[in-house]
């Protein structure tokens, strides 16, 4: 709560690993809200579920104070595309905006990585 209020806090390794896991986690529930685009595999949400942390390849988080007002209510905008296969998606780069707190995933499957 303190990074979406806007308060200093300085945040462990314990916490940074938390806060990820509640990123990848949301992410790849969102990307649900659009069952026929997902891109995160099946190996990466299996991941997940068995580890309790983002996968350790392909996922790139970030998170930064936010100044602007458009995302303060909670926003998350989830753009997929494919990098490796033409006609498949196993890219995505999700936004979260919460307060004055935005988070950014990248991810990708694909062979670029």
């Amino acid at each position: 709560m303190p990074l979406v209020q806007g308060q200093s806090h300085r945040l462990s390794t314990f916490d940074q690993l938390v806060l990820a896991s509640w990123v990848a986690k949301t992410v790849m529930v969102a990307e649900y809200v659009y069952p026929t685009h997902i891109a995160i595999s099946d190996r990466d949400r299996l991941w997940m579920y068995a580890n309790l942390e983002p996968p350790p390849k392909g996922w790139h988080i970030w998170i930064a104070h936010y100044a602007g007002i458009k995302w303060r209510n909670l926003a998350i905008y989830h753009h997929i595309g494919g990098l490796s296969k033409p006609t498949g998606l196993d890219t995505q780069f999700t936004s979260i905006g919460m307060g004055v707190c935005v988070v950014r995933v990248f991810e990708t499957a694909s062979s670029a990585n």
